[in-house]
Parts: structure tokens; sequence; C-alpha cells
């Protein structure tokens, strides 16, 4: 019976022993809150909190789902809402519709820590003292778009967790981010719809190594500090436009180095710092157009296109270029426009293209001397427009059999050889408009039909 009794104390003891360490290890607050997001209670319908008051009363209620969206501040743009205390939404495990935090008096996101899910499209802006959003690094899903801007967030690390946006990815549109300095948070990105990075501090897009493909568009614009794209390595597909404009200080793109096809339109204009295009030596289709114009440090074409069948519409513009070569893989071009490039003194390439499907256009690049280029082509749809060159021959265009509408060369004070146009005009009858004027020599079609094609 002793023995009994001293095994029953034992037993007494250790479960004393185990309850009191469970009671030093949580709080009651804890486990209630534990408790509460254990249990579902979900709002049905969309919420719109415009002030503090609002957030406190629909807190109370330790919602864990939305069944709906979620706005919490409004879109104004003089002063802030007064909310600046959302640390009671710990219960929020998800959100089924839209999420937008606007112009609020925070400057993190504590509150949203337990927020898993927003099936719909986020909108973080105007929240001016925002300094970061670790708080969400429990969200592994956005089912649409993800804008943020703020004129304080310095990283993006709170958004370890995604692996897609579907939707567009705007980071800094509107307001911008002037503070951005680090995109590392972003790391697990895989794809997303269009990524636009806009009016950041940004000196590489290093963060961004794991995205392979854009279901939409890659626009970079005004980023001030931006001095090259690495970060986008893996990028081998762009779903529809390429778009670089207004980045300073930006030097070079070779991180677009692995980048073999862009489904709309590729623009590249007004970088002042971009010396080269060496990082568009992979692709070989682009599905619209070409845009290069007002890059005044862009120097050499370089290995850029060097695999490319398909360029679409070509248009370039008012560079630095002193040279345009390459090309010899292109099939496919509906027209080609070079046009104010104040340095250029040589066309070559595009020696397996047989057909332009619009026109060319190729004027006022003054110290234009040679072109060698288009050695194949055999017709041109509409128009062919040569003005205000140095060039002396029109030899480039010895193979031509037709062109569609016009042949218009003017203002080309060295050019006195047009034997180039024999195989159109004698040997297959052009009949279209035909304005020759104010170059070194301006023969009629009648003077190359008579075998007085140059002087």
């Amino acid at each position: 019976m002793k023995n009994f009794q001293k095994v029953l104390a034992i037993c007494l003891i250790s479960i004393l022993f185990v309850a009191c360490s469970s009671d030093d290890s949580t709080t009651p607050e804890e486990e209630n809150e534990q408790e509460e997001m254990n249990t579902e209670n979900v709002f049905e319908g969309d919420v719109i909190l415009i002030n503090q008051a609002e957030v406190d009363a629909f807190v109370l209620n330790n919602y864990t789902e939305v069944n709906g969206s979620l706005q919490i501040g409004e879109n104004i743009f003089n002063e802030p809402n007064n909310i600046d205390n959302i640390s009671g939404f710990l219960t929020l495990t998800k959100v089924t519709g839209d999420f937008k935090f606007l112009n609020n008096r925070v400057a993190n996101l504590n509150g949203f820590n337990n927020l898993q899910s927003i099936n719909g499209s986020v909108e973080i802006a105007y929240n001016n003292e925002l300094i970061e959003i670790n708080a969400l690094s429990n969200l592994t899903l956005v089912g649409g778009d993800f804008f943020i801007s703020s004129q304080e967030l310095i990283n993006f690390d709170g958004l370890s967790g995604l692996t897609e946006i579907p939707g567009n990815f705007r980071l800094g549109y509107i307001l911008g981010l002037p503070k951005l300095t680090n995109i590392q948070g972003l790391s697990n990105l895989v794809i997303v719809g269009n990524l636009e990075i806009s009016g950041t501090q940004l000196v590489n897009l290093s963060g961004l190594d794991n995205i392979t493909q854009t279901i939409g568009s890659v626009l970079i614009t005004e980023n001030d500090a931006l001095i090259n794209v690495e970060g986008l390595n893996n990028l081998t597909d762009i779903g529809v436009d390429l778009y670089i404009r207004n980045n300073p200080i930006l030097e070079q793109i070779n991180s677009f180095s692995n980048v073999e096809k862009i489904g709309r339109t590729l623009t590249i204009d007004s970088n002042p710092g971009l010396e080269n295009i060496n990082g568009l030596a992979s692709i070989n289709f682009v599905g619209v157009g070409v845009i290069i114009e007002n890059n005044e440090s862009l120097l050499e074409w370089g290995e850029a296109f060097q695999f490319a069948e398909n360029l679409g519409n070509m248009d370039i513009r008012d560079n630095a270029l002193t040279t345009l070569g390459g090309f010899e893989n292109v099939t496919n071009v509906n027209f080609i426009t070079i046009i104010g490039n104040e340095n250029l003194t040589t066309i070559s390439g595009f020696n397996n293209l047989m057909t332009i499907d619009s026109q060319i256009t190729i004027k006022e690049n003054h110290s234009l001397e040679s072109i060698t280029a288009f050695s194949a082509i055999n017709s041109i749809v509409k128009n062919l427009i040569i003005f205000d060159s140095q060039i002396q021959n029109l030899d480039f265009i010895a193979s031509l059999q037709n062109i569609g509408e016009l042949i218009w060369i003017n203002d080309n004070t060295a050019l006195s050889d047009f034997c180039g146009l024999n195989t159109l005009i004698i040997d297959n009858g052009y009949s279209g408009s035909y304005d020759i004027r104010r170059n070194a020599y301006n023969p009629t079609q009648q003077d190359i039909l008579n075998g007085n094609c140059s002087q």
C-alpha cells in the first residue's frame, strides 16, 4: 500500500510539473489568439475602412478571412488618413478579393503577419511613412496585380514567399519608390505578368534572378541610379514588350543576353549613358518592331540581333552610332527607318533580306557616306526614301526589281551615280512616282533608260 501511495505521489508531481512548464511558455493571450486563428471566422462581403475608429471596430471580431475585398484607407492626395494602428488584424489569413492599403500613417504592416493569400490584386500606395513590409512574409499567393509605391520604402524583404504574380507587378507606379535600393526579397519570383520598375534608386536588378519569363511586358523607366540590369540574367521570353526609357546613367543591358523572344515591341529610348546594346545578341524574334532612339552615348551596335530572323518594324533614330551593321539572318521586316543619327557613316548587313513589306526611309544622317546593306533585296512593297546624306551611289539596291509606290531621293549633295536603279527602271519598267531632286546629279527616268545613270 505504501508503494502505491509513493507511485501516485510521483505521478501527481509529474503532472503538476508539466502543467507548470506549459503555463510558463504560453501566455493566456497567446493561447486565445491561437485558438481564434484555428477557428474560421469569415466576413462575407467587401470591407472599406477609412479611419482608425472603423479599423478598431472591425478587428474586434477577430476575422480569419474576408470573402471579398479589403480596403484600408482611401486614395486622397492631401492629408493622410488617421489610421496608425493595424495590429488587430493578426487573425486574418485570407482575402478572396482585392487588398488595398492607401494613404495611412504606419511605418510597417505589422498586424498582417499571418496573411497568407490574396486571391485578387494588391495595391499599397500613398503611405508616405511606410518603411518596410516584412510583416507580409507569410504571403504566398497573389492572384492578380501587385502595385506598390512609397516615399520611404527601402526593400521588399517581406515578399520572399511569392513565387508568381500573374498580373501586373508595378514597382514604383504613380509616386515611385525613391528610397528603394534593394529588391532581394523578390528572389523567389519565377513568373510575373507585366514587370514595371519605375522611379527607384536601384543600382541593378539583383533579386529578380529566378524570373525566366513574363507573360506580358518588362518596363524599366526613370530609375536615376540604375547602372545595369543585372538580375534578369535568366529571363528568356518576354510575352509582349521590352521598354527601357529615361534611365540617365544606365550603361549596358548585358543581362538580357538570354532573351530570345519578344512578343511585340522592343523600345530603348532616351538613356543618355547607354554605350552598347550587346545584351540583345540572342534575340531571334520580335513580333511587331524595334525602336532604338535618343540614346546619345550609343556608339556601337555590336552583336545585337545577330541571330534575329523577324524584327517587324525597325526604327533607329537620333543615336550616336557611327556604324550600323549585322542583321545577317533577318529575312522579314515591314519597314526600316534610319533617321537623324548624326555620326553614322556606314550602313551594312541585311544581306539575306529579299523583301521589305512596306518601305525604307534613310534620312537626315548627315555623315552617312556608305550603304552596302540590302544586297539581296528585290522588292519594296511601298516606298524608297533617301534624304540628306553624303552617299555617292545607289549600288546597294542594284538587285531591286520592284517598288510599289514611290522613289523619293532628295538633298544628297554627293550622290551622282544612280546606276543602282538600272534593274528596276530598264529591266522592269518602273511606273510609280519618281522624285529625284537636289542631289549632285538628278537624272530623269528617261536619262536612265538612255544609259545616262551617272555623271
